[in-house]
C-alpha cells in the first residue's frame, strides 16, 4: 500500500470525527526544524479538507501515522512557496518544510489560497 493511500486510510476517520460534515481533499507530511545547540526534526501530517487545514503530529519514525490535532486553520490560511524540489508553507506563525514527493499535494492547495485572496 503507497503510502498516500495509507494517509489518507488514517486522516479520514480522525477527520470524520473532529470535523464533522467536512470533505478530505488531500494529505501530505511536512516537518519542522527547530535549532537550539542540536537540530531537531519534528514530523507533521497536514489534512487539508474542504473547509479547513489540520494539522497532526506524527513520530519520527513513524511519519505516516497521524498522532494528536496540533492545530486547525481555515483553508484560505495556507500560504508559502513551493518550488521543484520541495518548500514550505506558513499557518499560524509556523513554516513547515514540505519534501519533494509532497510538494504538487501542498502547491495544488497554496495556489489555491493565493488565488482565493
Amino acid at each position: 500500500m503507497a503510502i498516500r493511500d495509507k494517509l489518507n486510510e488514517r486522516v479520514s476517520p480522525l477527520i470524520e470525527f473532529r470535523h464533522p460534515g467536512e470533505r478530505l481533499e488531500s494529505v501530505f507530511l511536512a516537518q519542522t526544524t527547530t535549532w537550539m545547540g542540536v537540530r531537531r526534526y519534528s514530523n507533521y501530517v497536514v489534512a487539508v479538507t474542504d473547509r479547513s487545514v489540520v494539522v497532526f503530529s506524527a513520530g519520527l519514525f513513524t511519519r505516516a501515522t497521524p498522532r494528536d490535532e496540533v492545530a486547525s486553520f481555515p483553508r484560505d490560511a495556507l500560504t508559502g512557496r513551493v518550488g521543484r524540489l520541495g518548500g514550505s508553507i506558513d499557518l499560524g506563525g509556523t513554516r513547515y518544510s514540505v519534501g519533494g514527493e509532497w510538494r504538487r499535494d501542498a502547491e495544488a492547495f497554496v495556489r489555491h489560497s493565493d488565488d482565493s485572496a
